[in-house]
């Protein structure tokens, strides 16, 4: 299926926007988190299972609130900012669902490996704090006992190597699933 109108036009502008906030030298990098009424329309992690911050490519940790942020700007035009997506139009919903990727190593690299995620213009661990974030903010519950968190290193491996039918490999996992 095709992404919504809505999904097509963030793709377009979120790179403008980013340039908008940081400015024209500004890198995925060093680029601060967008403060005000936007970037607070999520909670941190209200699960209480807050993730760690984790650094960066530039040795800077990547705190929550910049994995939300980063989560806001590359992924809720199309997963919608309450991470529910719209699977009407083949956008599918992380709420309660992206533990359950978590179960198979095909599964935990899938996740990185899906096109917003791989083609995103962020550091492979930027993507690490960003997925991390996105697991204990939408799914805490469906995370198996000893989840370990994504590191940069395999966010690397695993962007560098997407499956050829990404719809096909999303259904084989997620056929997985609990009912």
């Amino acid at each position: 299926m095709s992404a919504t109108p809505a999904c097509k036009l963030a793709l377009l502008l979120v790179p403008a926007l980013a340039l908008l906030l940081h400015g024209a030298t500004a890198t995925a990098q060093s680029a601060a988190p967008v403060q005000g009424r936007y970037a607070m329309a999520l909670p941190l992690h209200p699960s209480g299972t807050a993730p760690q911050a984790r650094p960066g490519a530039d040795g800077q940790a990547i705190t929550p609130l910049r994995a939300r942020t980063l989560f806001r700007l590359y992924c809720s035009g199309c997963h919608q900012v309450d991470g529910s997506g719209s699977p009407e139009f083949g956008i599918p919903s992380m709420r309660g669902t992206l533990g359950h990727f978590q179960q198979t190593l095909a599964g935990r690299a899938f996740l990185v490996q899906a096109p917003g995620a791989r083609n995103a213009g962020i550091t492979d661990a930027e993507l690490a704090a960003l997925t991390n974030w996105a697991l204990h903010e939408f799914s805490a519950p469906t995370l198996p006992a000893g989840f370990q968190p994504y590191t940069a290193d395999e966010v690397a491996r695993w962007r560098a190597a997407p499956p050829l039918d990404v719809a096909g490999a999303r259904a084989a996992i997620a056929a997985g699933f609990p009912k």
